[in-house]
C-alpha cells in the first residue's frame, strides 16, 4: 500500500515538472510599463493628436486607426488648425528651448515656423498663430500668419510680478483675447505659481484684475493681462474652462 502511494506521488510530481517546463517564465506575465500618452488634443474631424515618446500620433475615433506623424522626437503641445488639415507644435527638450513648427496631417515633413518660440495656437479664423517669443530676455506674445510668415506683436513684454514664463499652450478665447498659462514669480514671497491669464489684444486696458478668490490683484504695467485663475503650486494644471468671460 505504501509503495503504491509513493508511486502515485512520484507520478504526480513528474507530471507537475513536465507542465512547468511548458510554461513561460514568470517574467513573461509581468505587465510592461505603460508609456504615458501626453497632451491629447481633439480636432474637428473626429481625430485626436497626442504626444507619445516625444512624437506626434494621430488617432481616428471612428475607425480606431492610429498612425505616427513624426519620428524625430522632441514635440510638445500640438494644436489643430481650424480646418483640421495642419498642426502647430513646439519642438525642443523643453518649452524654453523650443522652436515652433508647422506640419500637415498627411505626414509630410514639419516646417520650421519660428525659432526660439513655443506654445502656438491658431486663431479662430485660421489666419494667425499666436505664440510666445523666447528670443529676448523677457517673453513676448506675438502672432504669425502661416500663409506669408508676417509677424505681429500682440503684447511685449509678456510679464507679471517679478517675471513670467510659459507654462502651457496658448488658447484663443475669442478674436480679441488670448489665454496664456504662465509660471509667475510672486512679488512678495518670490514663490513660483502657475496661473492662467486672459490677455486682451485691444489697446484699451481691462477694468479689473481678479484672482481665484475674487480679490483684486495688481495688474501688469500694460493693464492688458487679467489673472483669471490662481494656483497655490507650480504643479497645478490650468484649463480654459476656469476662466470667466472678459468684461466688455
Amino acid at each position: 500500500m505504501r509503495q503504491e502511494t509513493a508511486s502515485h506521488v512520484r507520478c504526480i510530481l513528474w507530471i507537475v515538472c513536465c507542465l512547468c517546463t511548458l510554461l513561460p517564465p514568470a517574467s513573461a506575465f509581468a505587465r510592461a510599463p505603460a508609456t504615458p500618452v501626453r497632451q491629447p488634443t481633439s480636432g474637428f474631424q473626429g481625430e485626436i493628436v497626442y504626444v507619445l515618446e516625444g512624437n506626434l500620433w494621430l488617432h481616428d475615433l471612428a475607425s480606431g486607426a492610429t498612425r505616427q506623424l513624426t519620428e524625430d522626437g522632441g514635440y510638445l503641445l500640438p494644436g489643430w488648425s481650424p480646418d483640421g488639415r495642419q498642426l502647430v507644435a513646439s519642438r525642443g527638450t523643453d518649452l524654453e528651448s523650443a522652436d515652433l513648427v508647422l506640419l500637415d496631417t498627411d505626414g509630410s515633413e514639419p516646417r520650421l515656423l519660428v525659432e526660439q518660440a513655443c506654445c502656438g495656437a491658431w486663431s479662430p479664423d485660421g489666419t494667425q498663430i499666436a505664440y510666445v517669443d523666447l528670443s529676448a530676455d523677457e517673453p513676448a506674445l506675438r502672432a504669425i500668419a502661416p500663409a506669408n510668415e508676417e509677424r505681429t506683436t500682440l503684447l511685449a513684454p509678456l510679464t507679471y510680478g517679478r517675471g513670467a514664463y510659459p507654462a502651457g499652450k496658448l488658447d484663443w478665447f475669442n478674436a480679441e483675447n488670448v489665454l496664456a498659462p504662465l509660471e509667475v514669480i510672486d512679488d512678495d514671497s518670490l514663490l513660483v505659481y502657475r496661473d492662467l491669464f486672459l490677455v486682451s489684444l485691444r489697446n484699451q486696458p481691462s477694468r479689473t484684475c481678479m484672482n481665484k478668490e475674487k480679490l483684486a490683484v495688481r495688474c501688469s504695467a500694460e493693464m492688458r493681462m487679467r489673472r483669471c485663475w490662481h494656483s497655490t503650486t507650480s504643479s497645478a494644471t490650468v484649463s480654459a474652462t476656469t476662466c470667466p468671460p472678459p468684461k466688455a
